[in-house]
């Protein structure tokens, strides 16, 4: 009952503003840190049950089997005799797993849950805030069974600058690459490429109109070159059917001239005929 109401006590700090980062950022460590408590403490009861066994106790106490193992990580070795092999091997893991590997697992994860608890410590202030405030409204319910619904307005002093603190790697390095690197490297970087991108656009769309204008002078010879062809179509066309007419001309004259011909050569004969009658008569 007394263990219960300390730990009672101890979360009556959630009440206060600079105790209540600190009663949530312990809720999160032991709250990650339960399977980890439980490997722990099997590899304490082990190394402590094979330091029993290799120094022939015949009675295993909590002494034997608890404290000489736990004691290795405060640096106390006298409960441990390196008198034959197996000792010796049970102190090197002692000092290997409980010590080295342990030791260091414990630290990384309770800095792994300070960065996270910091990417989030506003919210979980307000969080607290308004939990305690539960609490209390809760034991006060008795004088006012009344329910009523409120918002949690939180007052901050608008002339006040905050305070330097460490806010931890994760936040330090997130506000480095927001503020230096974004802002004083990347963008004068991307602000340039895009100035860059803007003249090529420019000169592109000036190609462009340019490769444009040439298109369309080209299109327009195509198209004066298509009717002068068609003029020459016309031209041939009209060649042809005066041809043709000519030489529909020329086979007619031909046939005239062939007539004239043959009426020639018919006078011929009725000339030679005529002659010759006309040197028989004479005779």
């Amino acid at each position: 009952m007394i263990v219960l109401n300390i730990i009672r006590g101890i979360t009556g700090f959630r009440a206060f503003g600079n105790t209540r980062y600190y009663i949530k950022l312990l809720q999160m460590c032991f709250d990650r840190m339960k399977y980890f408590l439980l490997i722990f403490i099997y590899s304490t009861l082990a190394l402590g049950i094979m330091n029993s066994i290799a120094s022939n106790q015949e009675n295993i106490t909590f002494k034997s089997l608890w404290s000489s193992s736990f004691d290795i990580i405060a640096g106390t070795t006298d409960s441990f005799y390196q008198e034959n092999t197996i000792q010796t091997i049970t102190y090197i893991l002692a000092i290997t797993v409980n010590m080295i590997i342990m030791l260091n697992m414990i630290i990384s994860i309770l800095g792994d849950v300070f960065d996270e608890f910091q990417l989030d410590a506003e919210i979980y202030n307000y969080s607290e805030m308004a939990d305690i405030i539960f609490e209390i409204e809760q034991l006060l319910s008795f004088r006012n069974n009344g329910n009523k619904l409120s918002y949690l307005h939180v007052c901050m002093h608008a002339y006040e600058k905050p305070t330097d603190n460490w806010k931890g790697k994760i936040i330090d390095i997130r506000e480095y690459l927001k503020d230096k690197f974004l802002n004083e490297s990347l963008k004068p970087l991307l602000d340039e490429n895009n100035n860059q991108i803007k003249k090529i656009e420019e000169n592109a769309a000036l190609n462009f109109k340019s490769m444009n204008n040439i298109v369309n002078a080209i299109d327009e010879k195509v198209t004066n070159f298509k009717m002068m062809d068609e003029k020459v179509e016309a031209i041939d066309e009209r060649v042809i059917t005066n041809f043709k007419m000519m030489d529909e001309k020329m086979n007619a004259f031909q046939n005239k001239v062939g007539e004239i011909e043959g009426t020639i050569n018919n006078i011929n004969e009725n000339i030679q005929l005529l002659l010759s009658t006309l040197s028989k008569k004479s005779d």
